[in-house]
């Protein structure tokens, strides 16, 4: 249950696992950068990167622990960080949609993930099969699709931005976002018959599928491309005064306003 510790100072390190597992792995050498032999890695604890380059695996790296590259960069090499842990644990990358952003992230265990960074990005899709994702606080930019198919999202006062160019899903489980916007060229459709934004739900390009049934939405609705809204119904349920509702040149199938506190303004011509 020890920790390996690569500090070189000088570039082109090469690291061969043998597939055998690391327990806590980190990187501290200021100028060096890593790369691995075999295209998938274990590491049973935490993988830090304190300085210096890490290029990942090109297939999956499972983490039993946590994960922070604060300091430190690290390339995904398009591939999975799988975290399986079964105890509280963090992620920490420091990064944007050039350095340090993930590729594919992967939640299996049981346990919980903390995203510590105001905002955090992956390239592709966010899968969720167990356990408990705490999103950042300001913004998780996804450019895939959004995954939860038997764990729990639980969501900071924070926006999920769905980017991608292509035709994506997003899965719920039950769990709420709290504001989505939707800024990609692609088509993202909800798979669910029923899904809940407690927040606000902004359409900038690109075109939403809204639920068969019901999409719940707490805040404002502002559409400045294409919603289909299929057979079901918007029910908008702020308790807040000072909403609004913009449709842009799409329409609803039903709007359904149940809230005594709520308070909407329809700032455009809409069609339900």
């Amino acid at each position: 249950n020890g920790t390996v510790l690569f500090a070189a100072t000088t570039t082109n390190k090469i690291i061969t696992a043998g597939s055998d597992s690391f327990y806590d792995i980190q990187f501290t050498g200021g100028g060096g950068s890593w790369s691995f032999t075999e295209t998938a890695l274990t590491v049973d604890n935490n993988y830090t990167i304190a300085t210096g380059t890490v290029t990942m695996t090109t297939a999956t790296t499972t983490i039993g622990g946590s994960f922070s590259s604060a300091g430190g960069l690290f390339a995904h090499n398009n591939s999975v960080i799988e975290f399986d842990g079964t105890g509280a644990e963090t992620i920490t990358a420091s990064g944007t949609v050039f350095a340090n952003a993930f590729y594919d992230l992967a939640f299996s265990g049981s346990g919980s993930w903390t995203m510590l960074d105001a905002s955090a990005t992956t390239s592709n899709d966010v899968i969720i099969t167990g356990g408990t994702l705490v999103t950042p606080t300001t913004e998780l930019a996804i450019g895939g699709s959004l995954l939860n198919t038997n764990g729990t999202i639980t969501a900071s006062a924070g926006t999920v931005n769905m980017y991608s160019a292509v035709a994506e899903s997003i899965t719920l489980n039950g769990s709420a976002l709290f504001s989505l916007v939707v800024d990609g060229a692609g088509t993202f459709t909800f798979t669910e018959t029923n899904a809940e934004v407690a927040g606000d739900l902004t359409v900038l390009t690109g075109t939403l599928v809204l639920p068969s049934a019901t999409f719940s939405l707490g805040g404002s609705l502002s559409n400045s491309a294409s919603i289909s809204p299929q057979t079901g119904t918007v029910l908008f349920n702020s308790t807040d005064t000072g909403e609004t509702v913009d449709l842009g040149a799409s329409s609803l199938y039903n709007m359904d306003f149940d809230s005594a506190g709520g308070g909407w303004t329809v700032t455009t011509n809409a069609t339900s």
